[in-house]
Order: C-alpha cells, then structure tokens, then sequence
C-alpha cells in the first residue's frame, strides 16, 4: 500500500504514525516513511505577508523570535517490525514506542489557545514508554505563540505521567536546519535516534535571552546528557494538524 498524506508541516511526523499503524495491523512488514519538500515563491510570499518570517534567524527558545526562516530538505526512515529485521539482519537504530496524533479544528493557520488536541496526541504517545521521556524534538519554529502553545501542551501531558517540563530536555532543529515544512517530522525522528544513540541532546542555536516561560529544560552552549533513553518527538502544521511520536534505544 502506497499512501501521500497532506497535513501540511505535520505530513512527516503523520507519514512515520501510519506507517506503523500498516505494520502494527499486519498489512506490511517494511514501510518506508518519506517527508519532502521545496518552497516557491507563492509559499514564501504568503509567510512572509502574514508575518512569519524573521528577516535575521530562527530563535526558537528566545524572547526576541520573530518568525521562522525557511529551509528545503528530504527525509526517509525504513519501518519495521521486530521479527522482520531479525529475519533481515537489520541493526535497529531505535524503537518507534508509540505515536498519536489529532486535530484542532480551531482556525487554517493558527493553533487551538489551550493545545489541548495536541496534549492528546502527546498523552497516546507517551503511553508507549516507561515514564517521563529524556528529551523532546520540537516543531518550535520561532512563532510565539505557536511554541508556547506547543511546550505548555507537552509538559501537561508529561505532568499527566507523573513527570514534569523541566524534566525533559527540549531542542528545536529549526534554528539551525530553517523549517523544512512537511519533511519535519522525519528528520525530528531521525535526529531522536542519533540522541538515543549517542545519549546526548544537542544545544539550542540563537538564544541570547530565554524565553522564560518555557517549561522544558533548554541545553545551551554545550550538549547535554540525556536522562532516559526515550525521546518525543512533535509535529504541528497548519489547519491544527498534531501528530507526536515517541521513541526508546535499541535493546
């Protein structure tokens, strides 16, 4: 089965959820999950008509984020079950542990106020792991009001665990890789294998002042040591669409 979703920034992170679903349901064995996509002229013009855009970089954890920055890029991951890449001789990398995803119905381009669909996917997610996670990979792209609500929803699901936001180590890839839009949420589950596989959560790019309400721990300056050998990873896109991923290191 071959399927093309459009969720838009979140269409990655979606591609990965229903690829396990295929495999979880016994209609594949071996998916491949692809994200992609390139930025027009159209696309550029109307981010930067409606404000999204900052002229300089993308500071996503610093108070003086004014927009995202665009960047283009392509990202794959090869799925499947357990038994499959024994029989394959295939190393594991790391363990899709659960997945959830959802959708705010609130408005075409800005996120549901209280995140509430988005701390659902989370909370789905989350119940694929032991406990709190050690990191999350971000959607945060450096539009307030979208990272707030992103990283309020988060902790609330990981307090609903028993854990908290400062427990859990957050990066944004968007400061340093520009928002790759629906290819995001591949390379978030290609970056939380590489930190489960080296134990270490990279620093955060462009902060000179903290956002001081953000919940999450922010690594600065230097890598950080990951706690629990499990990551989050989120995917927001426009029209509300949700979807958030959870990952554990290989045995």
């Amino acid at each position: 089965p071959g399927q093309t979703l459009s969720t838009a920034c979140s269409a990655g992170a979606y591609a990965v959820g229903w690829g396990a679903e295929l495999i979880e349901t016994g209609q594949a064995d071996v998916v491949v999950a692809c994200g992609g996509d390139a930025f027009s002229r159209v696309a550029v013009g109307t981010l930067q008509r409606f404000g999204l855009l900052d002229g300089e970089c993308c500071r996503p954890f610093d108070t003086g984020r004014a927009g995202m920055v665009t960047g283009e890029g392509a990202a794959a991951l090869v799925l499947e079950s357990a038994e499959s890449a024994r029989r394959r001789g295939r190393p594991v990398h790391a363990v899709l542990a659960g997945h959830g995803w959802s959708c705010d119905a609130h408005h075409p381009m800005a996120p549901e106020p209280s995140g509430e669909q988005l701390r659902r996917s989370a909370a789905r997610a989350l119940a694929g792991i032991d406990g709190t996670p050690g990191a999350a990979v971000l959607h945060r792209a450096g539009v307030a009001v979208n990272d707030t609500v992103e990283a309020a929803a988060i902790s609330a699901a990981v307090e609903a665990v028993g854990g908290s936001g400062g427990d859990v180590l957050g990066y944004a890839p968007k400061a340093v890789m520009g928002h790759t839009a629906g290819a995001a949420g591949v390379f978030g589950c290609v970056i939380a294998a590489l930190v489960l596989r080296h134990g270490l959560v990279p620093p955060n790019a462009h902060v000179t002042d903290l956002d001081p309400d953000c919940p999450l721990t922010v690594p600065l300056d230097r890598p950080a040591p990951l706690a629990r050998p499990s990551v989050l990873v989120s995917g927001t896109g426009f029209g509300g669409n949700n979807a958030v991923l959870t990952w554990r290191a290989a045995a």
